[in-house]
């Protein structure tokens, strides 16, 4: 048998058969991978239960005639704020998805594994009045490490890129530099997909914010 080792992030998982999950990890060491987790319904699951949207996850996976099967699931690390604020959620599920649109099955993204790794950790601690620039900065900094970057119109935009997406300070930035950054990332992003975003979120939507 072959086995897999990796930290995870869960980016989906659907219901599969009568117990189990089909579960769609992205995986720093093996980009994308489907695996199943048997029993994961049950109310009793060990693996289950450390299934979790914004966690990060040692896995180890086996692989099956079908599909690879999630086997131990080890130090898991929750960002626990993420799940206690309405408009966090709404940035991490956004994360979630836009990684999944632009990923490809068995393809490794190290650099992008941790960006998001990065923004789950600044957003599980940063104030609210951050989001907005930070969930704009995630999909500049996205679309550059993908292959999709864009033309700079604002030098704050040549800094994002260079900095670690916790280290950027909201008080350095305009309303009208984070609105146009979002339009511009948003509007890249939409025209590289081939379906619309279910978890697609606006500047507008982030605003205003109250900590």
């Amino acid at each position: 048998m072959s086995y897999n080792n990796s930290t995870a992030i869960v980016l989906r998982q659907v219901d599969w058969q009568e117990h189990d999950r089909l579960v769609t990890l992205f995986t720093y060491h093996l980009g994308k991978v489907s695996a199943i987790c048997q029993g994961a319904k049950k109310s009793t699951s060990k693996l289950g239960s450390h299934l979790q949207p914004f966690a990060l996850i040692d896995i180890e996976l086996v692989q099956g005639k079908q599909w690879q099967r999630i086997i131990n699931i080890g130090q898991t690390k929750f960002f626990n704020n993420m799940t206690s604020a309405l408009p966090r959620q709404m940035v991490g599920y956004f994360w979630l998805e836009c990684v999944d649109k632009l990923t490809h099955e068995h393809s490794p993204e190290p650099k992008l594994f941790q960006l998001l790794a990065d923004a789950f950790e600044a957003l599980d601690r940063l104030p609210l009045d951050k989001l907005r620039l930070i969930r704009s900065a995630f999909i500049f900094k996205l679309l550059d490490i993908s292959g999709y970057g864009f033309k700079f119109k604002h030098p704050q935009w040549q800094k994002v890129l260079r900095q670690n997406i916790s280290e950027i300070e909201v008080n350095n930035w305009t309303d009208r530099a984070i609105n146009e950054l979002g339009q511009q990332s948003l509007k890249i992003l939409q025209d590289k997909l081939d379906q619309p975003l279910k978890t697609l979120i606006t500047v507008r939507d982030l605003t205003p914010l109250r900590n």
